[in-house]
């Protein structure tokens, strides 16, 4: 845990905490952290999972398949940003979403199953955990506002334009990297990677963006 313990201070989740407290949370929601390798399953879909998972290194993608096989990337979460959270509560049904390593990371489970335990001891620990719970759960309904909007844009253009303007009120630049590959754009856009690229090189000719490789800037509004 050692090891661990200057980016478990920064993050969200132990927000006003203690280091004696931090410690104490640990323990009494009996901890885990694991690393993962590029792609490696964090959470398995289809399985019950009793812990709830966060970000300390690297990153996560949370993605599904659909119907006909065809991946869907429904976001990623990072440990330089707010998005460390990446599942809520514990579930008691089986969970349809797949969570894999996006590169090496480092991965926090805590059993919030123990929250429910009626200890005074651990009042004070579970009001901070709530709050700071709270605090998540209201960023991670904002992105997921944010790719429905996305997803609702009918061309890839709009889809394009539309993923690009809240990047740039979430980073407050109109300059930004796309992490991943040009194929898991693809995916999160839910269009064809062809037909992606192709767009992003009329948009570029059209004078509305520029990029070179992931780096990329709006240059118009659309």
């Amino acid at each position: 845990m050692e090891q661990h313990f200057e980016f478990l201070r920064k993050h969200p989740i132990f927000e006003s905490f203690t280091d004696e407290e931090i410690e104490q949370a640990l323990v009494e929601f009996d901890y885990k952290i694991q690393s993962y390798k590029n792609d490696d399953i964090i959470v398995s879909s289809g399985k019950i999972h009793k812990y709830s998972a966060f970000v300390l290194e690297g990153a996560a993608q949370i993605q599904k398949y659909n119907s006909d096989g065809v991946r869907e990337i429904l976001g990623r979460v990072y440990s330089d940003s707010i998005g460390w959270l990446i599942t809520a509560a514990p579930r008691t049904t089986h969970c349809d979403i797949e969570i894999v390593s996006h590169g090496e990371s480092t991965i926090l489970f805590l059993d919030f199953a123990k929250i429910k335990e009626n200890d005074y001891k651990k009042i004070i620990i579970q009001q901070k955990l709530l709050k700071n719970l709270f605090v998540l759960f209201e960023e991670m309904d904002l992105r997921s506002l944010e790719y429905k909007i996305v997803l609702s844009e009918r061309s890839i253009r709009k889809k394009i334009m539309r993923y690009f303007e809240f990047r740039e009120k979430r980073d407050g630049s109109s300059s930004f990297c796309i992490e991943g590959s040009r194929q898991d754009f693809a995916d999160y856009l839910s269009v064809d990677k062809s037909a992606l690229s192709r767009e992003l090189n009329k948009m570029k000719k059209d004078g509305l963006i520029d990029f070179n490789g992931d780096n990329f800037t709006i240059l118009q509004k659309l």
